[in-house]
C-alpha cells in the first residue's frame, strides 16, 4: 500500500515537471517569434490578404478529416475492432476538440480512444494501439517525404544538409524500433520493467499496444492502405499551405518549399510544448525562412494556419457539446443508428 502511494506521488511529481517543461517550451518559442517580427509590418500585410484564396485554402484543409478517419477505420478493422468510417470521423471531431486545450499535442488521441472505447465497450488500450499505428504511418510518410525532397534542393540551401542527416538517423531509429516491436524478447522486457517499477497493472495495456503494432505490421494490405491514406492527408495539407501562401502576397517562396515545410512542421510538434502551440509556429517561421520568406510573412502564414486548426477544434467542441448527453450513434459501431 505504502509502495503504491509512493509510486503515485512520484508519478504526480514527474507529470508536474513534464507540464512545466511543456509550458516553458511553448513560452520560449512564442517569445522567439515575437522578438523576430515587426508587428506594424505584419498588420500591414493582413490588409493585403486575398479573401477568396483564404477561403479556398480552408475548404481544402477541411477535407483532411476524410483520409484521417478512413485510415483509422482501416487499422481498426485489421485489429478486429471494426470501427466504420462514420464512427472514426466522429472520433476525430471529438479529438479535435480536446486537442485545443489538453497539455499535449496528442491529447485528443487519448480522448477519442477513451470516448469511443467507453461508448462501444472496446478496450481503450487496444484503440490506443490502433491510433499509434496510424500516427506512426503519418510520421513515416512525412519523414520519407523530407528524405525524398531534400536531394533536389539541398545544393541551394546548405543548412538542409543537417536536416537530411537528422532525417536519416531518425529513419534508422524508426526502422529499428519497428523491428524490435516484433521481437518476443521486447515484450518480455517490458513486463519485467513494469513489474520492477510497481506498475504491473499496465502490463495488459502494454501487451495490447504492442499487439496492435504487431498485427498491423504483419498485414501488408493494411499497411499499404494506411500509408496511402496518410499520403492523401499530407497532400491535402501541402495543398492547403500552397493556396494559403498564394493568399499572402508578401510570402514570396518557391512552390516546392511547402513539400518540405509541412512535413517538417509535423516533427516540430513533437518538441515539448502545450498542444504544439508556439513550437509549430516558430518551426514554420524558421523553415520558410530557409526559402527567403520574411519573418512577418512567415508568421502571418503560421498564424492563419493556427486559425484553421482552432476552427477545426471549435467545430469538434460543438459536436462534443451536442452529443455528450445523447447517443447519436448505435452502441454497436456497425449497427443501425
Amino acid at each position: 500500500m505504502g509502495l503504491a502511494m509512493n509510486n503515485g506521488a512520484t508519478g504526480s511529481r514527474r507529470r508536474s515537471w513534464f507540464l512545466l517543461v511543456e509550458i516553458a517550451g511553448s513560452m520560449a518559442a512564442i517569445a522567439w517569434v515575437v522578438i523576430q517580427i515587426e508587428w506594424v509590418h505584419l498588420l500591414g500585410q493582413v490588409g493585403g490578404l486575398h479573401p477568396g484564396l483564404l477561403l479556398l485554402s480552408y475548404v481544402v484543409f477541411s477535407l483532411r478529416l476524410g483520409p484521417c478517419a478512413a485510415r483509422w477505420s482501416r487499422v481498426s478493422r485489421a485489429c478486429s475492432y471494426d470501427l466504420p468510417f462514420r464512427v472514426t470521423l466522429y472520433g476525430y471531431m471529438i479529438g479535435g476538440f480536446f486537442n485545443a486545450f489538453l497539455p499535449t499535442g496528442k491529447g485528443g488521441d487519448l480522448a477519442r480512444a477513451i470516448f469511443i472505447g467507453r461508448r462501444y465497450r472496446i478496450s481503450t488500450a487496444g484503440l490506443m494501439g490502433t491510433i499509434l499505428v496510424e500516427r506512426l504511418a503519418g510520421l513515416t510518410v512525412a519523414l520519407l517525404s523530407v528524405i525524398m525532397m531534400l536531394p533536389w534542393i539541398i545544393s541551394d540551401h546548405a543548412v538542409l544538409w543537417e536536416v537530411l542527416i537528422s532525417s536519416l538517423i531518425l529513419a534508422g531509429m524508426g526502422l529499428a524500433a519497428f523491428g524490435l516491436c516484433h521481437v518476443p524478447r521486447l515484450q518480455q522486457m517490458s513486463r519485467r520493467i513494469t513489474d520492477r517499477w510497481g506498475v504491473g497493472r499496465l502490463r495488459a495495456m502494454i501487451d495490447e499496444l504492442l499487439g496492435s503494432l504487431a498485427i498491423c505490421g504483419r498485414n501488408l494490405p493494411c499497411m499499404a492502405a494506411t500509408l496511402g491514406w496518410s499520403i492523401c492527408n499530407q497532400l491535402i495539407l501541402i495543398g492547403t499551405a500552397y493556396i494559403l501562401g498564394l493568399a499572402i502576397p508578401a510570402l514570396q517562396v518557391p512552390w516546392y518549399s511547402f513539400l518540405l515545410v509541412i512535413p517538417l512542421s509535423f516533427f516540430s510538434e513533437l518538441l515539448p510544448s502545450i498542444g504544439g502551440y508556439g513550437v509549430r509556429e516558430a518551426g514554420i517561421v524558421v523553415f520558410l525562412g530557409w526559402f527567403g520568406a520574411g519573418a512577418e510573412a512567415a508568421t502571418l502564414f503560421a498564424l492563419l494556419q493556427l486559425t484553421f486548426y482552432l476552427t477545426y477544434s471549435a467545430f469538434g467542441d460543438i459536436v462534443f457539446l451536442l452529443t455528450r448527453q445523447q447517443n447519436p450513434l448505435s452502441n454497436n459501431p456497425n449497427g443501425a443508428e
